[in-house]
């Protein structure tokens, strides 16, 4: 079955205790066991599941400006707002829709299982379903849930960094008006050289070839 490769996705998603709690509630279940509760579960739907998100978790964290550049400026940026957690791009539509894959593909394997599970105890005629292969289903949705509210979470932290970041630029360039407008107009000076420069230049030329003909 696909597990190892379900709790490998986990483990590279940062979520090492869980990943090895499957592998071990997994090892510690027969394979008769196993195929009773999981053989009609989609395990492959989890498997791609996961890569898409890890996926998206990669290409929003290589555009994370925080990821490229330390330099500090006045300039009010949106990592000056958003939690060490979450960074800047937490809100990314397809990463949200990627984590809620996750959580969708765990909860119809753990539907599957908790059915398999019950067949189980039918069978052994016990009062309960503690085996460690139906565990692992807890396992993998719990992770998954997490993983899910999490990225919510996020999406919420820097929509509200966003805002700040926002309403501090609009104080920045009230506070700094007179500053900007100084360097504004000096710049306009220095154009005004360069172009008085240019057409001076242009005219000796011209007064070169002239005296050539």
């Amino acid at each position: 079955m696909q597990f190892e490769q379900i709790a490998d996705g986990f483990a590279e998603l940062g979520k090492i205790s869980q990943a090895s709690l499957l592998r071990n509630a997994v090892a510690a279940a027969s394979d008769s066991e196993l195929e009773l509760i999981y053989g009609t579960a989609d395990l492959g739907s989890l498997v791609d599941a996961v890569l898409q998100f890890r996926f998206q978790t990669e290409t929003n964290s290589a555009s994370d400006p925080r990821q490229h550049s330390s330099a500090r400026t006045a300039w009010p940026e949106i990592s000056d707002y958003a939690s060490a957690e979450c960074g800047t791009t937490g809100d990314s539509a397809f990463e949200l829709e990627a984590a809620l894959g996750v959580w969708l593909a765990a909860k119809g394997v753990w539907n599957v299982a908790n059915r398999g599970c019950n067949e189980v105890v039918v069978i052994v005629g016990e009062g309960g379903n503690g085996s460690l292969a139906c565990v692992a289903a807890d396992i993998v949705l719990v992770t998954a849930e997490g993983i899910f509210r999490k990225d919510l979470m996020c999406s919420g932290n820097v929509e509200g960094a966003r805002t700040k970041t926002v309403l501090a630029r609009q104080d920045y360039l009230k506070t700094n008006q007179e500053s900007i407008m100084a360097t504004l107009s000096a710049m306009d000076t220095k154009i005004d050289v360069i172009l008085a420069d240019a057409t001076k230049t242009e005219q000796n030329t011209e007064t070169i070839l002239a005296t050539q003909l």
